[in-house]
Parts: structure tokens; sequence; C-alpha cells
């Protein structure tokens, strides 16, 4: 059998052309392969507990002539609603103590469970309590150490504040202010 020129070219032709055609195929099968899909919109939030006082936006205390070793008494009910436990710390922001009076207020402050019931201001059947802080004023900076009870989700916490001069401090015509502050951290 001879070969010739143009058999060749006819066998090159047809080999060329089912490649192309095999190329074709291939790549349409594979675009029939390929897709992409998408999930939108996801989102991560974390919740907020809620951490409130019934003061109303009242101070607690608004003394005037107070008598040194007279002690003034208040109550306060602090709740939380949140997704895990929460220790609150308390400290006091003097907001003007320009007669330096501080240093001579002395402050105990005593917890115990409350209820959405307590009224504010009022320490009325306040009973025992674990003590939370006793000292100056001055001393119950927001870095204090305060060792309040931890509380869980729906826990009322009955805080009362014992406020007195002693008698052998010279408190005469003086006054502070001050801000109590409970902030914390969940656990």
């Amino acid at each position: 059998m001879t070969t010739t020129r143009a058999g060749i070219a006819r066998s090159a032709s047809a080999v060329v052309a089912l490649m192309v055609v095999s190329l074709l195929i291939i790549t349409g099968s594979r675009a029939a392969f390929t897709g992409q899909t998408t999930n939108p919109g996801n989102s991560v939030a974390v919740t907020n507990g809620v951490f409130t006082d019934n003061d109303g936006n009242i101070p607690m205390f608004s003394v005037t002539n107070l008598v040194p070793g007279d002690i003034v008494s208040s109550c306060i009910t602090l709740y939380y609603n949140g997704p895990s436990t929460f220790t609150p710390d308390l400290g006091a922001n003097l907001v003007d103590n320009t007669d330096d009076l501080a240093k001579d207020v002395l402050v105990t402050v005593t917890e115990t469970t409350g209820s959405a019931s307590d009224t504010f201001g009022d320490c009325t059947g306040f009973v025992g309590g674990t003590p939370v802080f006793t000292g100056a004023l001055d001393t119950l900076t927001p870095a204090a150490t305060t060792t309040h009870l931890p509380m869980t989700a729906g826990t009322y916490r009955r805080v009362k504040f014992d406020i007195t001069v002693p008698i052998v401090a010279d408190p005469f015509g003086k006054s502070v202010t001050a801000d109590f502050v409970w902030d914390g951290t969940s656990v």
C-alpha cells in the first residue's frame, strides 16, 4: 500500500478534526458540571444582659444638717437578667469634694436578697446581709475591691448604705457629692 501526500493530509485533517471535536465536547461537558451557590445574610450577635436598679434616677441621699455620730441609711435594689452569671462591682465617683469631706464620710454597704417589690430608699425589713464595703467614701473608688454576691438571670439584690461622719471629724459646713456606680463582668 502506497501512501500519498493527499492520504496523509486527509488522515492528519481527520485527527485534528477529532481532537477539536473532543476538546469542544469536554469543555462543554465541564461547563455542565460547574456551579456556585450562596448562603447570604449570616450574622452573629451577642445578647445583652439587663442590669438595672430601682432608683428612678433619684439620689439615695440628699442629707442636710447631718450631725456627727448620726447614721443615715438608704436602700436600693439591683436587678440582673442575662445569659450568664454576673458579678457587680461598686464604686463612687466623687463629683464634688472641694471641701475634702469624702475622707471623713464613713460608708458601710451590705447586701441581701431583694425583690421587685422593694421600695427605693426604704430599708424597712432589711435584716442581716453580706458586708460589701466598709470605709471612707474617698476609698470607694471604681477600682476599690467590693465583694458582691454573683447574680444569675432574674436575680434581685437589695443593697443597704449606712453613712455617718464620726464625732471626732471636723465636718461642719462641708459637703460632698458622689455618684455610686455599679459595673461588672458576666462569666
